[in-house]
């Protein structure tokens, strides 16, 4: 169709922006990404119509053209529009530029929506370290460190003592506090590399802490004592230089007397598991056995009366075809009431329908041979 233009709008690069990046760049090509070949990109009026901001679920209207960089690529300036660090959805309209595009031609964007993030940089401040004495109920006293140095003295912890870490976060870019995703200390043991993690938690003043007793994590580390690496991470999705620095060395002092916990849940995790058996309900008691025998002799009477009356009778087994499919047949019967009652002694249902199966099968194929040769 000569008429309608189909465009495509999404980001040109990494989706990023930035205090040293602040140029937002968007690609506006046909379908596969190449230049739009019926239109140049200077006919082509790409404006950025709002701005939706993704933590307060606000949108702000504007109304920015973007200039033109390349033959897809399109940027505007994003100091004006003041963005603080978050997550943001832009609506772009695409439209023909007026006089240098047919008045009969309509462009149509097939997406209008395209996703950013504002991304910033930040630095530790007023970072603490020391030990503390659990018996002292005064202050403690810290060191005071600078990112990337790493305390000279060793940091000697027993099961008396405690180790505590404080500082806040300052945002470079905006000059003021910031709270992350991520803020933890790691004990890493030097030689094994065993480590243990500890979240650091910030209060209403955005001021991270983290006290480490031994008593409380000794089992962590299985009561190791020994040279530890005290390790602090912190990193944020908006954040564009995450932070990984050993601060201190630290030797821990464990109770000779302690001994770790087994945690089943996780050292047996892999291990074979029992086997699962089914289990019967427990048989029920035996009657007495005179009351046994007495209900044995009434049920055997009427079987017993049968022989009777045919013996009294006369029973004629001339007519009694001598085949090997009847002979199979009344086999078959015979012992499928055996294994009845051989099921009403000892077996259970699930060996019983086995043998079941087995018997009715065949005394089924032979009672329809059978049959078939008497009619």
């Amino acid at each position: 169709n000569s008429f309608h233009v189909f465009v495509s709008v999404g980001p040109f690069a990494e989706p990023e922006i930035s205090k040293s990046q602040s140029s937002i760049a968007i690609r506006v090509s046909d379908v596969f990404g190449n230049a739009i070949s019926k239109l140049d990109a200077n006919a082509l009026t790409v404006t950025l119509t709002s701005v939706f901001k993704e933590s307060t679920k606000s949108s702000v209207t504007t109304n920015k053209v973007f200039s033109v960089s390349e033959k897809t690529k399109y940027t505007l300036n994003s100091d004006d529009l003041n963005l603080a660090p978050d997550y943001y959805k832009f609506s772009i309209s695409v439209t023909p530029s007026k006089g240098k595009v047919d008045s009969k031609i309509s462009v149509i964007a097939l997406n209008n929506d395209v996703q950013f993030k504002v991304v910033t940089k930040i630095e530790t401040e007023n970072f603490q370290i020391g030990v503390h004495n659990t018996e002292d109920s005064s202050s403690p006293s810290l060191n005071k460190l600078e990112y990337p140095k790493k305390l000279s003295d060793l940091l000697i912890i027993d099961s008396l003592q405690r180790l505590v870490i404080k500082f806040s976060l300052k945002d470079t870019d905006y000059g003021k506090l910031s709270k992350v995703q991520q803020a933890f200390v790691k004990l890493i043991n030097k030689n094994s590399q065993h480590e243990a993690t500890f979240v650091c938690q910030s209060d209403s003043n955005l001021n991270f802490r983290s006290s480490l007793d031994p008593s409380n994590f000794g089992n962590l580390l299985n009561y190791v004592s020994g040279d530890y690496e005290a390790v602090v991470y912190i990193a944020d999705s908006l954040i564009s230089s995450p932070i990984k620095w050993t601060v201190a060395d630290v030797k821990l002092r464990f109770p000779q007397d302690a001994v770790p916990e087994k945690n089943s849940e996780v050292t047996d995790y892999y291990l074979p598991k029992p086997e699962i058996k089914h289990l019967f309900r427990e048989p029920e008691k035996r009657p007495p056995v005179l009351v046994s025998n007495v209900f044995t002799a009434f049920v055997l009477a009427p079987l017993f009366i049968l022989f009777v009356l045919w013996l009294k009778l006369g029973v004629n087994l001339k007519n009694f075809p001598f085949t090997l499919s009847s002979i199979t047949f009344h086999l078959g019967l015979g012992g499928i009431f055996a294994l009845f009652g051989i099921f009403w002694l000892q077996l259970n249902m699930f060996q019983t329908i086995k043998y079941l199966l087995m018997l009715g099968a065949v005394t089924f194929l032979s009672g329809n041979k059978m049959l078939s040769s008497i009619a």
